[in-house]
């Protein structure tokens, strides 16, 4: 990881693909530091026969929005648009390269996936742009099980041999988790400190 001190419009930080700072390590950028964006240069490639780097670049734009930074990246992505568009969330490739691309750039702004914690229960609330705004209570004990064993990108395999294979499918249903050559991968983000933009209550 290389830190550097940008200017105005650059990214605060470097990472590289290979090394993908932990969401412990992109609070103390955010808090110790004042990094707001972070700059992948290597070229990402977001394709249906590769699950393993989707749900990991995936879970790490998850893990940089939850801390509240922005990421520059680029490179192909060749995935249907509707995977793009439940991704809309995350910071959104800066190349316009192919239609998940423009798609992903178009629904970006004003989206957000946002899992709220509770005592027996999570609440996730949808504004991706592209469908009805929605809130959903997760209060069954599987459901929470799934969001904790969701915690890092596991395989399907996995997760069907915790019983938890129906609920997946729901996650999937709803766009709260991604599913990519046989990886899986939550979409929902965790806004820990303010500020949470108004449209997130």
């Amino acid at each position: 990881m290389n830190h550097g001190t940008g200017t105005a419009g650059d990214a605060d930080v470097t990472v590289r693909l290979t090394a993908l700072p932990p969401l412990t390590e992109l609070h103390r950028l955010r808090d110790d530091l004042g990094v707001t964006r972070i700059r992948v240069p290597a070229p990402i490639r977001l394709a249906p026969d590769d699950g393993v780097v989707f749900c990991e670049f995936v879970d790490f734009l998850r893990r940089a929005a939850s801390a509240l930074i922005a990421v520059d990246w680029g490179g192909i992505v060749d995935l249907p648009p509707a995977v793009a568009a439940a991704c809309a969330h995350l910071s959104p490739p800066m190349t316009a390269d192919s239609e998940a691309a423009r798609t992903w750039q178009a629904l970006h702004p004003g989206s957000y996936l946002h899992l709220r914690e509770g005592p027996g229960f999570r609440l996730v609330k949808d504004t991706r742009q592209g469908r009805p705004p929605s809130r959903t209570v997760l209060d069954e004990a599987p459901e929470l099980a799934l969001v904790v064993l969701l915690s890092s990108p596991r395989t399907v395999e996995e997760i069907a041999d915790e019983g938890l294979a129906d609920q997946l499918a729901s996650f999937l249903e709803h766009d709260f988790a991604a599913v990519c050559d046989g990886s899986a991968v939550l979409l929902t983000t965790r806004l820990s400190r303010w500020p949470i933009p108004y449209s997130a209550l």
